[in-house]
């Protein structure tokens, strides 16, 4: 498992499974792989580290512009 080379497939895959809400089935459609090659990749610390890493910094920027969109509505920005 230690000889996990990215490419943009797998790249993209890692961002889709960490921000964007799709089914296994959908995310493979879309990328034209089958849903087994997306397991596969799961099967790697590394990939899951990354779609680790996209998912918190998606989440940091929704609840900063949350936050924005709140101070705004109270004028506090």
């Amino acid at each position: 498992m230690s000889n996990f080379k990215w490419t943009p497939r797998k790249r993209r895959a890692a961002y889709m499974l960490a921000c964007e809400p799709m089914k296994y089935k959908e995310i493979a459609a879309k990328l034209n792989i089958t849903e087994q090659t997306l397991w596969n990749y799961r099967q790697h610390p590394e990939f899951n580290r990354e779609v680790g890493k996209l998912s918190a910094r998606e989440n940091r920027l929704r609840m900063e512009t949350c936050l924005v969109i709140e101070l705004k509505k109270h004028g506090l920005v």
